[in-house]
């Protein structure tokens, strides 16, 4: 094994000896900070489990999506107990752990729920889970009909509203559950520095939900820690930069928008916007927004162009001259959670001609009335130029 076990005081060897031994609860929920050592405590106890169970009982392991499901857990599991005890194939959707069968599914939508309404489950083990729709969790619970059914689920936290939150974690006692909550402080095996400079990284809403592990409600400002004192130069670096990306929002009736990001040594700048709002008779052809697009480039080829991937006609448009389109990632929680983070740390400025962007910057607010129903939603308005930055960030931090 070339993981190390958890230290017998740490948080992650308590979930590994109370959920395996423990015969009266049937979901075991870990809920925290990144980087916590949940998914250390979660994997270890799953292995032991299954090592030590019936080799022809029924298992699933779920994650947001396969892929995601591999990285987070399956590479991570196969290194712990070694290649000889683990084998994997995701085309199939199984993986075989110290001889037992184990199916493998993504759960990102609920197109995915046909894949969780057949298997009566022995064991599940649930990455991510808070990323789940609420009817795939509810399908899994039901599947654990065995005496002896258990699942572990793993999650950062969100807004108190959150289904997970409300019907399982608050409800732990009636429904034989056992939560355990993690801080970034709770994984023994982090360096001091590493943890001192991960919680400078975070800020507001995301430094309660990802360093505390508290299920903090999103509101107010969105971008609560951008300072135009900070965050705005009117001089750009005398130092060469090394490398260009842009970002296009694109609006039919909406304004379409171009960033040009610019990177010089650590830090990225917007240094350049183009906005265009469409008045009567002004609106351009995807024709002339790709001229525009070819004036905006200038001189410096950017190593990718990020464009809101609803636009397919204006993708299909710039690729006929220009290299390095690419339909952009349009996760929003994320991408604000990576310009928040950026912004803390000093990676991510703007240049003052960048007047468009700056004012989102600073009016851009979460939605009070999704947060009353558990979901992390800005409100949509004056959001094109940061969606358009949000689409480079996603590229750059994926």
């Amino acid at each position: 094994m070339s993981w190390k076990l958890p230290p017998p005081d740490s948080k992650a060897c308590e979930v590994w000896i109370d959920s395996v031994e423990d015969e009266d609860n049937k979901l075991f929920l870990l809920s925290g900070a990144v980087r916590s050592s949940k998914t250390v405590a979660s994997l270890i106890t799953f292995a032991d489990r299954v090592s030590s169970g019936p080799k022809d009982a029924p298992r699933m392991m779920v994650g947001n999506t396969e892929r995601s499901l591999k990285r987070n857990c399956l590479d991570p599991l196969r290194e712990f107990v070694g290649k000889q005890n683990c084998t994997i194939n995701i085309g199939n959707g199984e993986m075989n752990l110290f001889g037992r069968k184990i199916y493998l599914a993504g759960a990102h939508d609920i197109a995915s729920l046909p894949k969780f309404q057949g298997p009566t489950l022995l064991d599940a083990y649930c990455d991510e889970a808070v990323t789940y729709p609420s009817e795939i969790i509810n399908m899994i619970v039901s599947r654990l009909s065995l005496p002896d059914s258990k699942a572990w689920m793993t999650m950062n936290p969100g807004p108190p509203a959150h289904y997970m939150k409300k019907d399982y974690i608050d409800r732990a006692d009636d429904i034989r559950a056992k939560v355990w909550n993690f801080t970034l402080d709770d994984n023994p095996f982090l360096e001091e520095s590493y943890k001192t400079w991960l919680k400078s990284v975070y800020t507001g809403l995301w430094y309660k939900r990802m360093i505390l592990g508290e299920w903090a409600v999103a509101d107010g400002a969105v971008f609560s820690n951008f300072d135009p004192d900070l965050h705005v130069v009117k001089e750009l670096p005398d130092e060469p930069m090394d490398a260009i990306r842009i970002g296009v929002d694109y609006g039919a009736a909406n304004p379409t928008v171009f960033i040009k990001l610019c990177r010089y040594k650590t830090k990225w700048i917007a240094v350049e916007e183009f906005y265009h709002r469409p008045k009567d008779g002004s609106q351009y052809t995807n024709a002339q927004y790709k001229d525009q697009m070819i004036k905006f480039i200038g001189n410096y080829y950017p190593s990718s162009i990020e464009v809101d991937p609803s636009a397919a006609a204006f993708i299909y448009e710039l690729r006929k001259c220009i290299r390095n389109v690419h339909g952009a990632n349009n996760e929003v929680t994320n991408g604000i959670q990576k310009i928040s983070s950026a912004l803390n740390a000093g990676n991510l400025l703007i240049h003052e001609s960048c007047t468009n962007l700056i004012e989102e910057m600073q009016s851009y607010a979460w939605d009070s009335k999704a947060s009353a129903i558990g979901i992390d939603k800005p409100v949509k308005s004056n959001d094109h130029a940061i969606d358009a930055l949000r689409y480079i960030i996603n590229a750059i931090y994926n």
